[in-house]
This record gives structure tokens, sequence and C-alpha cells, in this order.
């Protein structure tokens, strides 16, 4: 499994940016009508999640170009070490698409 990776320093508020291209055309896809939700686990087969957002949480404004903006505050980031985020869009009831990020989160300077 491949999955792209994101460094991140614990407590610190982290706004994300996702591009989202249809998979064999590479074209940008409308995402302003998606129903959206980001999760983060230990792993992906845990059912604890560490931090979860829904579709309120995410900025759409540039979503006809494809592009989705998540702002992961403090408290979402509360823990260290590696863990998995997987963001779900939901296009319509026959089409989903699952994403997924590998988190590695530095331990803060103020927990050291």
């Amino acid at each position: 499994m491949s999955c792209n990776k994101i460094e991140l320093i614990q407590l610190e508020e982290k706004t994300l940016r996702f591009t989202v291209r249809d998979k064999v055309t590479k074209a940008l896809i409308d995402v302003s009508d998606t129903e959206c939700s980001f999760e983060i686990k230990v792993s992906l087969g845990a059912k604890e999640k560490l931090a979860e957002k829904d579709d309120t949480s995410f900025d759409k404004s540039q979503g006809a170009n494809g592009i989705l903006r998540l702002a992961l505050k403090d408290n979402d980031l509360n823990w260290y070490g590696e863990a998995y985020g997987i963001l779900t869009i939901v296009f319509d009831s026959n089409n989903t698409d699952k994403s997924i990020y590998k988190f590695e989160l530095t331990q803060s300077k103020a927990d050291e």
C-alpha cells in the first residue's frame, strides 16, 4: 500500500489541502457538492479514532476546481507518533472515494 506522508508537530494547528483528480484522466473533479469526512486512526484497522471531522469542517470554496481544505486544530493533534488519515468523499450513493495519508507527528517541544 502506498500513501501520501504528512509530517506535523503535536498540538500545532495545520490546514491540509487536498486536490481531487480523476484516477484515470487526472482531470480535476468538482467536489463542491460532495459529502466529505476525515478520520485519523493509529492503524487502518483500528476502531478508535484519534480525531474525526465531518463535512461541515471542510472549506469547499474552491471545490469546483477539485480543492478541499481541512483545518486540524491543536486538540485534533493531541498525540504523537505514526497514524493514518482517511479522507472519504461521497459523490453520490453509488460513488465513494477513499484516500489514505500517513501522519508522522513529532512530539511538541512543550511536552519534552
